[in-house]
């Protein structure tokens, strides 16, 4: 019995430069919407224009960075809330283009769109089949074995 594999065209790849020692990793979700894959990453707190999307080497690359948001003086008795920088790589489809690529950052959540990851099946065509009225060169016509001259050719 062979295996089934789950098509993941958005895989995360992992990077040196990622992860807990730059900083902080936020929470993905990732969505199929028709032919579309939907990228969503839990940033509050980050400002839109810390953050870049960019495609490179048939890669989606998103970082950014979270400020300090503590009053200068003021006492921390726990923190919980991570700051820095952050960058998240996801592997794409050779297909993919970066025009195909758009974001948007609405309530602390950055959905990042890349159109076309999924691509149409191709549909069967039919070619109908013409019957001519001339024999064609070269073609054997078939005899009828019911007649007299298919009894003396079997």
């Amino acid at each position: 019995m062979s295996a089934v594999v789950r098509f993941a065209p958005l895989r995360a790849v992992t990077f040196g430069n990622s992860g807990p020692a730059t900083g902080w990793v936020p929470a993905a979700d990732i969505v199929e919407d028709g032919y579309d894959t939907v990228v969503t990453l839990a940033v509050p707190g980050v400002n839109p224009q810390d953050v870049a999307v960019e495609v490179r080497d048939h890669t989606l690359f998103i970082s950014g960075a979270r400020s300090e948001q503590i009053a200068e003086g003021a006492n921390v008795v726990r923190r919980e809330i991570r700051k820095g920088s952050f960058s998240r790589a996801f592997s794409l489809p050779e297909h993919v283009t970066a025009e195909s690529v758009s974001a948007e950052y609405t309530n602390g959540l950055l959905a990042v769109r890349v159109a076309g990851v999924r691509q149409p099946e191709p549909q069967p065509v039919r070619i109908p089949v013409n019957l001519g009225s001339a024999p064609v060169a070269g073609k054997v016509e078939a005899i009828d074995a019911a007649s007299p001259e298919g009894a003396d050719a079997a």
